[in-house]
């Protein structure tokens, strides 16, 4: 972390002169890289590793932020003997080191220094074009950054959700396969089999094609992630309070000739409209259709969850429960994941995203899953 601070150093000490309207190709700054004690620089560095690691890293992050504010110039001092204090045997090795991440014609640093020396240039290093953020291998890229902000209409709430993406790309891979039965689904539950509902729904969330499947790779990840969360098993009385509550959640008794989850791995009971797939309510009572892979007859018509037999739906609602339960355990697993991700997170600069749980169905409520 002590290149993205020195790097955030040098851009508030610009800062107060760039706000008061003072052109950046007017401003400089000035390194020191002094041995006496107390004088700022080496302040006792050992051993010399140490030293030559400091001066790599200035050297790096003034060549990063002067790119950055187009400054007119560097300056160093603090390389001459000024009192005994101040005498160094090593500051040429020091200025070579300086010298040679300027500028490796300038000085032969790995020469002199030897083993001493850290050769790697990678700490700070630019992000590749059209990236705004790096963990690991993961880019967050500008143009996805940009269209989730045209969703959300705020771009720290997107930068946010995109290393929220990141984090859960890191940790569940997703076939292309299953995003594409997940949109087939979604079209099929929600807009009556219509693409072109379905795409027209798209456009006025503000959400291409491209980022519907991603949003729904996510809610897949997300499905996974929370199935394998730890959460105690609601107990009767919270059923039955939740049963109470949502009393007004449209339901419909169903038939189906295999066990699914909806219906708490049964082959009968209540189908409730947050769980079951949308095709559902549309058959007609006493009608059959083969849904995700099950054969599913409605047994009459749909109703208010409160208009049935709580025995009946008991095997929905503890799951619908459940589901809510670990939606919010969720929430805490997701900031955490991304919080320990910051150390491994490099950033244009250093604006890290401020990690959140970011449901991006809020935006665009059909593509839930």
């Amino acid at each position: 972390m002590k290149m993205p601070l020195m790097r955030a150093t040098l851009r508030s000490r610009m800062e107060s002169l760039i706000q008061i309207g003072i052109p950046t190709n007017r401003l400089g700054v000035m390194l020191t890289f002094s041995s006496t004690p107390k004088a700022g620089g080496r302040e006792g560095l050992q051993p010399l590793a140490r030293w030559l690691d400091v001066v790599k890293w200035e050297a790096l992050a003034a060549k990063q932020v002067s790119s950055e504010l187009q400054l007119a110039s560097i300056w160093t001092w603090g390389w001459a003997a000024f009192n005994p204090a101040g005498n160094d045997p090593d500051k040429p090795i020091a200025a070579c080191t300086w010298l040679w991440v300027r500028d490796h014609s300038l000085c032969d640093a790995p020469a002199i220094a030897g083993s001493q020396l850290d050769q790697s240039l990678d700490v700070g290093a630019v992000l590749p074009s059209n990236t705004v953020c790096l963990l690991g291998k993961t880019k967050l890229l500008a143009a996805d950054v940009a269209a989730l902000a045209r969703l959300t209409g705020d771009r720290e709430l997107a930068l946010s959700a995109e290393l929220q993406h990141a984090v859960l790309v890191e940790a569940r891979p997703i076939a292309a396969s299953e995003v594409a039965q997940a949109e087939r689904d979604v079209i099929a539950d929600r807009f009556r089999g219509s693409r072109p509902a379905y795409l027209a729904a798209l456009s006025a969330a503000h959400v291409s094609p491209s980022l519907a499947r991603r949003i729904l790779a996510d809610e897949l990840r997300r499905l996974v992630v929370e199935a394998g969360l730890r959460v105690p098993a609601p107990t009767a009385a919270e059923s039955r309070a939740w049963f109470d509550t949502y009393g007004a959640t449209s339901a419909r008794a169903v038939r189906v000739d295999r066990p699914v989850d909806w219906l708490g791995n049964a082959r009968s009971g209540i189908a409730l409209s947050q769980d079951a797939p949308g095709r559902i309510f549309t058959l007609a009572p006493g009608k059959s259709a083969t849904i995700r892979g099950a054969r599913v007859t409605a047994l009459g018509e749909a109703a208010p969850l409160g208009a049935f037999p709580y025995a009946q739906a008991e095997r929905s609602v503890r799951r619908a429960l459940l589901a809510q339960v670990r939606h919010v355990v969720f929430a805490t697993w997701a900031r955490r994941r991304q919080n320990q991700s910051l150390a491994r997170l490099t950033c244009q600069h250093d604006q890290a995203p401020q990690p959140a749980t970011v449901d991006l169905t809020a935006y665009a409520p059909f593509l839930a899953l």
